[in-house]
């Protein structure tokens, strides 16, 4: 007659098995990520295939010289937003990654002689969102979309300067200039303000089973 199973036993793959989950959904969101920055390149190489189109045109028309700021704030408005989701889904990304490390902690717990051995932190509270923290996996901060959003901000602005403001050339270009620094830096503040939501919501009660202070010990 067959030994009956010890718990642990009965246990441990359904553990595997959810954490194979886990992984599999946080490579799915990374490859949607990748595949909406990918989009957005093509956009804009259409666009500046077409503003590159207009500006050859020997005689500028009405036409041309609506498409330009329009093509400048088509971009950035389409940017804004692939950044906006793209934060949304690096931050599921990361409530993916503290619950396989709940799992981790069932099998640290079970077996604490594999602590030296696991790649990431055993608990539910980590990676945390904060950017500057040197074991976070938080990636919203992508740089072509912020780099694209500034250009593109300040191209539609400078577009708009030139062509419909009698203004200086190089007071226009200071003012673009200007804009694309506050674009950057609005995106950084808008970056930081969703990392310390989603951190409130990560914590709230409830939520977090495994805190890391409350680890004795920690993998490296």
């Amino acid at each position: 007659m067959a030994a009956p199973e010890k718990p642990d036993q009965l246990v441990a793959p359904f553990m595997v098995a959810e954490f194979e989950t886990l992984t599999s959904r946080i490579l799915a969101l990374e490859q949607t990520r990748a595949k909406r920055v990918d989009f957005y390149i093509v956009i804009v190489s259409a666009a500046i295939g077409s503003l590159s189109l207009a500006a050859s045109l020997q005689s500028p028309s009405t036409f041309s010289q609506a498409i330009i700021p329009a093509l400048s704030l088509a971009v950035f408005l389409l940017g804004a937003a692939i950044l906006n989701e793209n934060v949304g889904l690096a931050a599921q990304a990361v409530f993916m990654y503290r619950r396989a490390g709940r799992i981790r902690c069932w099998f640290r717990d079970k077996h604490p002689a594999i602590l030296p051995y696991l790649p990431w932190t055993a608990a539910d509270d980590t990676p945390p969102f904060d950017a500057e923290t040197e074991h976070s996996t938080f990636a919203g901060k992508d740089s072509i979309l912020w780099l694209g959003n500034s250009l593109s901000g300040a191209g539609f602005t400078l577009a708009i300067l030139l062509l419909y403001v009698p203004l200086l050339p190089i007071i226009s270009c200071a003012i673009a200039a200007a804009v694309l620094v506050g674009i950057w830096i609005g995106q950084n503040l808008f970056l930081k303000y969703r990392m310390k939501r989603y951190e409130r919501i990560g914590v709230a009660k409830g939520r977090i089973h495994f805190p890391r202070k409350a680890r004795i010990d920690k993998s490296p």
